[in-house]
């Protein structure tokens, strides 16, 4: 297991504030949604370029088709239901 660090950050006082209550109604402390960010930028959980191959290869097996006199309803596609 890796030995955590102590850094220290300099930043305006009212960016930490709003900060630190947005990670309150996170339920994390500021420490923790830091570390949370850094971790994701540090490791991300995904690969865009692998994520692109992947949906290629989805697309080209799966090709849709729409039914004859289909018309796209963006208003309808965004309804929450």
């Amino acid at each position: 297991m890796c030995a955590n660090m102590n850094i220290t950050l300099s930043c305006e006082e009212e960016i930490v504030q709003k900060t630190r209550e947005a990670a309150q109604r996170m339920g994390k402390s500021l420490n923790g949604l830091i570390r949370d960010y850094m971790c994701s930028v540090a490791v991300p959980e995904s690969d865009p370029s692998q994520d692109l191959q992947e949906f290629r290869k989805n697309a080209l097996a799966h090709p849709g088709k729409s039914e004859p006199g289909f018309r796209f309803d963006r208003d309808q596609a965004h309804r929450v239901f």
